[in-house]
Order: C-alpha cells, then sequence, then structure tokens
C-alpha cells in the first residue's frame, strides 16, 4: 500500500512539473490586415504633444527631435518599448508591411538619401503620417503629397 502510495504521489509531482496547456489548441492563423493592438487615444496624446515641436538633429526632447527619436520617443512613451534612435537600423528590425496594409501606429520610411533609409515617420490612418521634418519641426503629412510619394521606401510594423 505504502509503494503504491509513494507511486502516486511521484506522478502527482512529475506531472505538476510538466508545462500546461500539453497540447495547443488550433487557432486561426493571424491575418495581416487585422489592427495592432495599440489604443489609437493614447498614442495620438502622445503624438499631438510633440506636434510644433522644432526639429533638432539627434533630437528626443521637448526643446528638439528628429524623425527616429520621434519614433523612439513616442514608443518609449505609449509601451516602454526601447527602439534604436537610428533609422536604418529601424527599417531592418520589425515587421514588413505592405503600403496597402498601413494601420495606425506602423512606421513609414522614405529614401531622402540616395536609396536607402533616411526618414522616418509614425502613420495616423487616412493616408497621414506624423514625422520630424528638418524645415517645419514635428508635422502631419499626406503619404500622397509628390514629394513623399516618390520616395516611399516602405512600412513596419512595431506593435503585431
Amino acid at each position: 500500500m505504502r509503494k503504491l502510495i509513494l507511486i502516486g504521489l511521484v506522478l502527482l509531482y512529475v506531472m505538476s512539473c510538466a508545462p500546461f496547456p500539453r497540447f495547443t489548441p488550433m487557432t486561426k492563423p493571424a491575418s495581416s490586415n487585422l489592427e495592432p493592438k495599440i489604443d489609437k487615444e493614447r498614442m495620438g496624446r502622445i503624438i499631438k504633444s510633440y506636434l510644433g515641436v522644432p526639429y533638432q538633429k539627434n533630437g528626443t526632447s521637448l526643446f528638439g527631435i528628429d524623425c527616429s527619436g520621434l519614433v523612439v520617443e513616442v514608443y518609449r512613451r505609449y509601451s516602454g518599448l526601447d527602439l534604436p534612435h537610428d533609422v536604418d537600423k529601424l527599417y531592418k528590425m520589425v515587421k514588413k508591411v505592405k503600403r496597402n496594409e498601413l494601420v495606425y501606429g506602423d512606421l513609414v520610411f522614405f529614401a531622402l538619401d540616395y536609396n536607402q533609409a533616411s526618414h522616418v515617420g509614425i502613420y495616423i490612418d487616412e493616408g497621414k503620417f506624423v514625422h520630424a521634418s528638418e524645415t517645419k519641426g514635428v508635422i502631419i503629412s499626406s503619404l500622397e503629397d509628390p514629394y513623399y510619394d516618390r520616395r516611399y521606401l516602405g512600412a513596419r510594423r512595431v506593435i503585431p
């Protein structure tokens, strides 16, 4: 009898150490055009706090900010993410998104210098994005603006 109790206890112990669940439930594959888990209102308030802030090379404050600094600060304040303050690194590190699948919070990249990512903004719906312009500071622009349309390089999603 003691042996049966001991075996039972060993089995309970082994079973309690096994990871749960022991199976993977069948789920539908994620659709690429699902909205990311971004609270537009909350991120929008953060973005609005930067509108009008002057451009400053390598800046990341309310006194001056550059394009990648804007992305870094918005995502740091929104979710605590520590993104690189470098356009090319941002372009290479996150998931690609097709232009017709852009959703709020996606990063949009432009090739202003040569054919590499040299400018970034945050997509905010209806063909618009927020970015730090060297001449106007943090502003909202249209992807359809001929200047940006010609230089559009691609988009990336930070928060799937």
